[in-house]
């Protein structure tokens, strides 16, 4: 098959995409990932083809989702970010559409291509790392609501958010529905239309952390993570493997692609922390340090990769997005969750509700204490490693990413065959 797949947003959102898309082409089939070009070395040494998206630089817009985290409620950044949205340029969306082209397939999470693949007949696949259904199972993951509501309440979170998000792009999309000659789509927004055309959902989370809901749609399938194992050819810069053969293990501070909107406060706090443990410190590149100069019990790290850097560190404090939560897990480690925003506030509350971490501090929230409390949970609770261990044997007996390639494979057979028949 000639597949599409299209990602963009954080490396989050794109490193699991491009992994299902490397599985697909290991199983022999013509794969293409479509993105912003700050993801082309990413995509280009997973051996995948690069494509370029019309798409403002990821780490611009990180930068300014970000620019509120502090001083803000939660519920006014949402409005904000909502009544702030404007459609897409023009040539943005001619791109998405050329891009499809001669496909047998796309995947992707990003919605316009449910309207540019329907407007075309092509099958379309929706990849996403979190939960994107509605379900009684748990509450919205945007909607900071920490416990099960129970069934209806819950699915009515699901609901609300969804027209919080459909209602500001109603009228641009079906302007767009029109000039791809598709019918406008009502109150309830493409995805329950997508349900009925049985598009297929696939969550690329494990079902260990997160159970498969029992009201999902039978096209919906959790398979696990997707991991993209990038260790093989990592060599360590030799002051590094200094650092971490001079002492104890460190705990890690890993804030992925965040761009932080107060790096001196966040540093203050995250040292001072360190230095009342008596822990050594490992920060990964992915935040602003506001000065050159550390204190001698931190190193600064450029890009590691988390596979290989985690069986060797103490702790992580991190920002609970769903690449970093996965690599955590598997690698049995013990962490402090510092979300800020979307989604990092739902697996930083799933990963305490386990017992797999210490309760979560909200970036919006941080202070030394509240921080240094959670290191003290998390290096001396001692039931907390025999919890990591099992869950990273779960991790390591599935196979996301073989699974969503089996599922996708199968759809495609089931659509060679319906049109046959």
């Amino acid at each position: 098959m000639r597949l599409l797949v299209c990602t963009t947003g954080t490396q989050g959102d794109v490193q699991p995409c491009v992994a299902v898309a490397r599985g697909l082409r290991q199983a022999g089939h013509d794969v293409e990932v479509a993105s912003a070009t700050a993801f082309q070395p990413l995509i280009e040494a997973a051996g995948l083809p690069f494509l370029r998206l019309d798409e403002p630089d990821p780490r611009r817009v990180m930068r300014d989702v970000q620019q509120g985290t502090l001083g803000q409620s939660a519920r006014i950044r949402l409005f904000k970010h909502l009544f702030r949205r404007r459609p897409p340029p023009a040539h943005a969306l001619a791109r998405q559409k050329e891009l499809c082209a001669g496909r047998d397939m796309v995947l992707s999470h990003i919605s316009n291509y449910l309207h540019l693949t329907e407007s075309l007949g092509l099958p379309f696949v929706y990849l996403a790392a979190y939960p994107t259904l509605p379900t009684g199972s748990f509450p919205h993951h945007l909607s900071r609501i920490p416990v099960s509501l129970g069934g209806p309440l819950n699915r009515l979170t699901h609901l609300l958010f969804r027209q919080l998000f459909w209602l500001p792009d109603r009228e641009w999309v079906n302007a767009w529905r029109a000039e791809l000659g598709l019918p406008a789509l009502g109150f309830s927004g493409p995805h329950p239309q997508a349900v009925r055309r049985e598009v297929p959902y696939l969550f690329g989370y494990s079902p260990a952390l997160l159970p498969r809901p029992a009201d999902w749609p039978p096209q919906a399938e959790v398979t696990g993570f997707w991991f993209l194992d990038t260790t093989t050819s990592y060599q360590p810069p030799p002051d590094l493997l200094k650092f971490l053969d001079s002492g104890p293990p460190p705990v890690v501070m890993a804030f992925g692609s965040l761009v932080d909107p107060n790096p001196p406060e966040l540093q203050r706090h995250l040292f001072a922390a360190l230095e009342q443990t008596g822990q050594r410190g490992l920060v990964l590149a992915g935040w602003n340090l506001d000065q050159t100069t550390l204190p001698p019990n931190i190193f600064r790290a450029n890009w590691v990769p988390l596979p290989w850097i985690l069986p060797r560190v103490r702790a992580v404090i991190h920002h609970s997005g769903a690449g970093t939560t996965s690599e955590i897990l598997r690698a049995a480690v013990p962490s402090v969750p510092l979300p800020y925003s979307g989604e990092q506030k739902f697996w930083g509350r799933r990963l305490h509700q386990l017992g797999l971490a210490s309760a979560p501090l909200p970036r919006s929230k941080l202070e030394t204490q509240p921080l240094v409390q959670r290191l003290q949970f998390v290096l001396h609770n001692s039931q907390l490693p025999e919890r990591l261990r099992s869950m990273s044997q779960k991790l390591r007996a599935e196979n996301g990413v073989g699974q969503a390639v089996r599922l996708i494979e199968e759809f495609a057979s089931s659509r060679v065959k319906n049109r046959k028949s």
